[in-house]
């Protein structure tokens, strides 16, 4: 049955085609009853990310800017995931594949345009804190504690230093889930449902 996901999937999208791109009644009643079968089964990388590119553009067509960030983000953690494989916890286990199909790199680049965009800014908001936190710290240790100015001047760097890599380690994974929290609120519930056993096992 695993083999006849991909197969009736493309079969979706052929039909997408020939309806010139337009999401019919018909089109969406089977892409629904599809993705409610295939909830909680183990399936390949390309069916799931097939999944997530239908409804991508789905919601491209219905301008729903958060159900896309939604199936971005989604196929981002996936590919992330399988490029690490570092983690000792077993994270997917729905997902029998162990790299994301080389048709879907580019694809999933493009569409994630928005997280590196944004990721960008916050980077640059964070360097930016920390330069002020830096400043202010040296200012306190240096003019309220009487401290000296190069044992001030290491010690606020110290810390700085500290607080920069600690919120720019947790940053990402912290920026992923509250944009998927976000945006899992404008997404039908279909797709959630089929989503979410794979999202619980992480």
């Amino acid at each position: 049955m695993k083999e006849a996901y991909i197969t009736q999937l493309t079969e979706v999208e052929k039909a997408l085609e020939e309806n010139n791109g337009a999401f019919s009644d018909a089109i969406i009643e089977r892409l629904s009853a599809l993705v409610t079968e295939m909830k909680g089964m183990r399936i390949s990388a390309e069916e799931y990310l097939k999944v997530m590119q239908l409804f991508f553009r789905k919601y491209e067509k219905e301008r729903n800017r958060e159900g896309q960030h939604y199936c971005a983000i989604r196929m981002l953690q996936l590919q992330r995931y399988l490029k690490s494989r570092s983690s000792k916890h077993q994270k997917y286990e729905l997902i029998i594949d162990r790299e994301i199909p080389q048709t879907y790199e580019a694809y999933i680049y493009d569409k994630s345009r928005f997280y590196r965009e944004t990721f960008r800014m916050l980077q640059q908001r964070l360097l930016l804190m920390t330069v002020v936190l830096f400043i202010a710290l040296f200012i306190l240790l240096s003019l309220l504690l009487n401290q000296t100015n190069s044992v001030a001047f290491i010690e606020a760097l110290f810390v700085a230093l500290v607080s920069f890599l600690y919120s720019y380690i947790r940053m990402p994974k912290l920026y992923l889930r509250s944009q998927l929290e976000a945006a899992g609120k404008n997404v039908e519930n279909v797709l959630l449902e089929f989503d979410f056993p794979i999202v619980s096992n992480q």
